[in-house]
């Protein structure tokens, strides 16, 4: 047209079954266009750690949720996050995706859920010893059950290499 723009739209890499295959990119190549290597955006993120298959379904709200290259901080937000059964999805994950998409592709990251950002350190501790103190004649696996969702609990327990019937 022109001199002018034209925009097809085909969508990514991300979703196969709709259509998201990549044949846009060849089309476009196939046209003498330049493509940019395509990088994850607003895409749900993997996690290695095998329990989040355990943890499917869960959904945390008012959570913080941060990506992490080593000691330095690529992303935080505090929202609503899922996990699914090989990640986590959600308004903060997907939101990160877009940030990390491309770091990612040189190294793995880490991610760090904080489930109380509205504590300091300090009060958080302060909470956990009131719990463990009202439940002392409970089992871990039972004490816990107002500080988690109950879904969250075993993995917790798990992590923490504590005994569940302590």
């Amino acid at each position: 047209v022109d001199g002018g723009w034209v925009l097809v739209a085909t969508g990514g890499l991300s979703y196969a079954s709709t259509g998201s295959d990549g044949s846009g990119y060849d089309c476009a190549k196939a046209a003498g266009h330049k493509v940019v290597t395509p990088v994850p955006s607003l895409a749900p993120l993997l996690v290695q750690e095998g329990y989040v298959r355990h943890l499917q379904g869960l959904s945390l709200r008012n959570i913080e949720f941060s990506a992490w290259d080593a000691k330095k901080c690529l992303y935080k937000e505090f929202g609503e996050l899922l996990f699914t059964h090989h990640g986590i999805s959600g308004p903060v994950a997907l939101s990160a995706s877009a940030v990390i998409g491309r770091r990612l592709r040189e190294s793995p990251l880490s991610g760090r859920i904080d489930l109380k950002p509205a504590l300091s350190e300090e009060q958080l501790d302060a909470r956990i010893l009131r719990e463990f103190e009202s439940n002392s004649n409970k089992r871990l696996k039972n004490a816990l059950s107002s500080l988690y969702p109950a879904s969250l609990t075993p993995v917790i327990i798990q992590l923490s290499g504590i005994s569940p019937d302590c």
